[in-house]
């Protein structure tokens, strides 16, 4: 991802993984037009996952509609692949650590919206769709990885937390998923 950024050559910079896709054709002109129109720095909207054998059917919203700061410290973070960052961000506040495995992500959003409070603005609009089943979706391990790493983040940001704190997101989590069924 720093490489990535590092050779990009535009202002907004969005990480989109392997398996991730846009969820439809306005979603790039619809981030534009809002760097635009605001002086928000950082962007984000909402992301569904769609299952690995049946890639047309959605399995969980991850909705960041009621997104603050604070929430990181409960392990709640905006999506990722739905986020997208002034290039001039990453200059000022640093790329992706390199201390983290799946929780770089999860470390930059603790560092931009916990430490340096830069302003943010929420879409409600879905901008991507994610394939379950990633590093960070594959199962028991994958939660324990990542909220360890969560823990970590934050306390290498200078942030108080534990893992009880952490697995509070769970339910959250889990009531995404069931109002698929």
């Amino acid at each position: 991802m720093n490489r990535g950024i590092k050779s990009s050559s535009g202002d907004i910079i969005g990480i989109l993984n392997s398996d991730d896709i846009f969820y439809d054709d306005n979603v790039i002109s619809e981030i534009v037009k809002n760097f635009q129109k605001y002086t928000y720095k950082i962007i984000f909207g909402d992301l569904v996952y769609f299952s690995c054998k049946k890639p047309h059917k959605i399995v969980r919203r991850y909705a960041s509609k009621g997104f603050r700061p604070w929430k990181l410290r409960f392990g709640w973070m905006p999506p990722h692949p739905s986020t997208f960052i002034h290039k001039s961000i990453y200059i000022d506040h640093g790329l992706y650590s390199t201390k983290f495995h799946t929780g770089s992500d999860y470390e930059l959003f603790v560092r931009l919206l916990m430490k340096k409070k830069i302003p943010f603005m929420y879409i409600n609009k879905i901008f991507v769709k994610m394939r379950m089943g990633g590093a960070t979706t594959s199962g028991f391990k994958s939660l324990i990885r990542t909220s360890t790493e969560m823990v970590y983040a934050l306390k290498y940001n200078g942030f108080y937390t534990n893992y009880f704190l952490i697995y509070m997101r769970l339910p959250v989590k889990l009531f995404e998923t069931f109002k698929f069924f």
